[in-house]
């Protein structure tokens, strides 16, 4: 997860998709290693995987909050003095 946050934080469009490759290239090859070696059965990389999605997600949305999204909140007026 760490790799994914740092993503987010850089602001070079190359890098980041230079990380993302890279995360994903290497957790596609680990979950194939362990169910080729027989380590685990493909059912539980799915599943392990599936947790790591969610829990980045929710991760994301409680650390980077949406930005630019209307309020619902009126802003008051302040007025200037002359």
């Amino acid at each position: 997860l760490i790799p994914l946050f740092i993503l987010f934080l850089n602001k070079n469009k190359i890098k980041k998709w230079i990380i993302l490759s890279l995360t994903i290239i290497f957790g596609l090859f680990v979950s194939y290693e362990r169910v080729v070696f027989g380590a685990h059965y493909a059912s539980d990389v799915l599943f392990s995987s599936g947790i790591v999605i969610i829990t980045f997600l929710i991760l994301y949305r409680k650390n980077f909050p949406k930005k630019n999204v209307l309020s619902t909140k009126k802003k008051k007026k302040i007025k200037k003095r002359k």
